[in-house]
């Protein structure tokens, strides 16, 4: 394969451009397992944070590293003085920042649940946004906002929008199996605390999504009280807050414990 026929683009964080010549998109995904879907959305710029899995699995089709596939190695540049900031902190001694590394642990621990979604860090890597495409499979993640707590030793859950496919799939063991995860990935990153942020409770709520090429409608649900019932039964606190302008939700807490969960996801 003559790398001098492909040309990357990958200028930052911003986006990801693959401009093939002479190379069949179609015999990309065959060798290297990777959806065609995801090869032209890549191709498109559809797809501006494509993970590192995907990347692995074309570099290793076209038998060759990430490295080699970038035209333009600004990413590199940037993740690593990204890196280089935190070294005085307590969160890269602690292997703790959203890195690549955890990063792919995280895209692991939810792919073993069924559920497939980009995850894009902060430019601090103390954060990442967690989002899944709807009608690819029964769970849409619209929204889990995830931030560690180095002083606090905390994985903090800002946002946990998450619907589901009601006629595939059951929300409440989908939603638990999705909160076991972030327990495990805190377990594993001795992190020793979790806390879920705007927990609301109150009525359902639900939308339909129009998938283009079957012309058909999917509705995918939120059932607040669930989610409720979920943190509840896996020991979590809720944490008094009192009532302020922009306050959604009650807080809920809990200790990481450590190797006794009742089945883990990794």
């Amino acid at each position: 394969m003559n790398l001098q026929n492909i040309l990357w683009n990958l200028p930052r964080f911003e986006g990801l451009k693959l401009t093939i010549r002479g190379v069949s998109l179609v015999w990309l995904a065959e060798e290297s397992g990777v959806s065609i879907n995801t090869i032209r959305n890549i191709h498109n710029l559809d797809n501006p944070n494509p993970r590192i899995r995907t990347l692995l699995a074309l570099a290793s089709a076209l038998d060759c590293s990430i490295k080699d596939l970038a035209d333009d190695k600004s990413w590199i540049v940037d993740y690593n003085k990204m890196i280089e900031k935190q070294k005085g902190y307590l969160l890269f001694k602690n292997d703790q920042l959203f890195s690549m590394n955890n990063i792919n642990l995280l895209e692991i621990l939810l792919s073993r649940i069924g559920v497939i979604a980009n995850i894009i860090p902060s430019n601090s890597l103390k954060e990442v946004t967690i989002r899944s495409e709807p009608n690819m499979f029964p769970v849409d993640v619209d929204n889990i906002h995830l931030r560690v707590n180095g002083l606090l030793a905390t994985i903090e859950v800002i946002a946990f929008d998450v619907y589901v496919n009601q006629e595939i799939a059951e929300e409440k063991a989908i939603k638990n199996s999705i909160v076991q995860a972030i327990e495990r990935y805190a377990e594993i990153k001795e992190i020793n605390h979790i806390i879920f942020f705007n927990i609301t409770g109150g009525e359902p709520d639900q939308y339909d999504f129009l998938c283009e090429d079957s012309l058909l409608n999917t509705t995918y649900y939120r059932d607040h009280e669930k989610e409720i019932d979920i943190l509840k039964n896996r020991d979590y606190k809720v944490q008094e807050v009192p009532d302020f302008p922009g306050r959604l939700g009650d807080s809920w807490f809990t200790d990481v414990k450590r190797g006794n969960r009742e089945s883990d996801v990794i």
